[in-house]
């Protein structure tokens, strides 16, 4: 394990001087598909350790926030700026975080914080140090006046924890510094005793290296509701804390949320569903599917990708943990008879054993808010259902043949 902390240690030397470097000039920004930036500095961080990797370990790889390479059970998980948001706004509040999670479990984690060149580092099982030196998490319950709790809120974060904070706001000081890689680090030095963490689409990056160095350091952490879960995938959000309040944060949050295990993704970012979303939807609705079956799918396959970035195309998919319940569509043309309307509200479908369960409200919940995201105020949708689409706001305007109808729905 020594040799892969070393390695370790040496990307996060080449993280320390592109983030030096790109701190002060204005570097190109963009945003990524669930509106966070992502700057050039995050891109070639990524890069390099990729090819670093490649390099060293080629039987291993990498899931990084920015770029992927490879599959493999020793996974590279990385976060090349965490902070960006700050970062690109010239404030000194960001960190490069790596770990090296096997078979799921973190066991090297390496953070950097460039801007007070402290480097934080754990083996699993072994003492956790910041510059060479033995840190621990501090012992305290939540006092108003001693103990600081950091939380992340954004608008599209899986879980909103408004009343957690409020209510915690009694027992303790709430802050929000803008990187949870940060303030998890000054829970492992016993600066604050705790950290709530709502992400979870591809947060497992921001998590790992904090899961070794946190519980090296005598701390504790899990999913929101007090559960282990995987690194080398999505996570279930995260509770980092001094492990003396760890119940009393799962028993509140408890209080106030639901454990998710029903998700909504684009189809976009989790494209190992592509094939059965294709086959689903080809059965459901192609006219004689059974002609020339594997080539009709391969070539519907590869046309819905090119299209996964289009604006005026979008497939949202509900998941149950890992098990596909349903999807459901935004296309530029879904009709013959009314070439001129765009875009139209299409294929919704949940899987036989998931219907009648209230699924399909929450597709349609989910595609019109995806719809209003992407500025659309209708959308159009065919037909042959009676008195079905209605109840998901749908108005009805005319039949476009003997057998469908058409409606529209308007996003408010």
């Amino acid at each position: 394990m020594k040799e892969y902390l070393n390695f370790a240690i040496e990307i996060s030397e080449y993280a320390d001087k592109i983030i030096k470097k790109y701190f002060t000039v204005e570097s190109e920004s963009t945003y990524k598909s669930d509106n966070t930036i992502v700057t050039k500095a995050d891109k070639l961080i990524n890069k390099y350790l990729i090819d670093k990797v490649k390099e060293k370990y080629p039987e291993h790889s990498v899931l990084g926030e920015e770029e992927t390479y490879g599959k493999s059970k020793y996974v590279w998980v990385c976060d090349p700026i965490d902070g960006t948001a700050m970062y690109a706004r010239h404030i000194p509040v960001a960190v490069f975080s790596l770990a090296l999670v096997i078979d799921g479990e973190p066991y090297i984690g390496v953070i950097r914080d460039s801007f007070t060149n402290n480097i934080y580092t754990a083996i699993k099982g072994e003492n956790a140090y910041k510059n060479n030196q033995v840190i621990k998490v501090n012992n305290l319950k939540f006092d108003k006046m001693k103990t600081i709790c950091h939380f992340d809120i954004w608008p599209y974060a899986e879980y909103e924890i408004n009343d957690i904070i409020k209510e915690l706001s009694k027992e303790t000081y709430m802050v929000s510094i803008g990187s949870v890689i940060r303030a998890s680090l000054c829970v492992a030095t016993g600066d604050f005793n705790s950290v709530i963490f709502p992400g979870t689409t591809s947060k497992n990056c921001d998590i790992a290296a904090v899961k070794v160095i946190i519980e090296s350091a005598g701390g504790k952490v899990t999913d929101l509701f007090g559960n282990e879960q995987r690194y080398d995938k999505d996570i279930n959000g995260a509770i980092i804390s001094n492990n003396i309040v760890h119940n009393e944060l799962t028993k509140l949050i408890k209080k106030h949320l639901k454990n998710k295990k029903e998700k909504i993704y684009s189809l976009k970012d989790k494209k190992e569903y592509l094939e059965e979303v294709i086959m689903l939807e080809h059965n459901e609705w192609a006219e004689n599917p059974n002609e020339n079956y594997g080539q009709r799918i391969r070539e519907k396959c590869k046309k819905v990708e090119s299209l996964l970035d289009k604006k005026d195309f979008c497939k949202l998919i509900l998941l149950n943990e890992d098990e596909l319940i349903g999807f459901i569509s935004i296309f530029p043309q879904d009709c013959e008879e009314e070439k001129e309307l765009s875009p139209w509200y299409a294929t919704m479908y949940v899987k036989e054993k998931y219907r009648n369960k209230g699924y399909s409200k929450v597709l349609n919940e989910a595609i019109l808010n995806e719809a209003k995201e992407r500025g659309f105020k209708e959308l159009y949708l065919k037909s042959e259902l009676i008195n079905y689409y209605e109840k998901f706001g749908a108005i009805y305007i005319k039949n476009i043949n003997k057998t469908e109808k058409l409606y529209k729905i308007i996003i408010n």
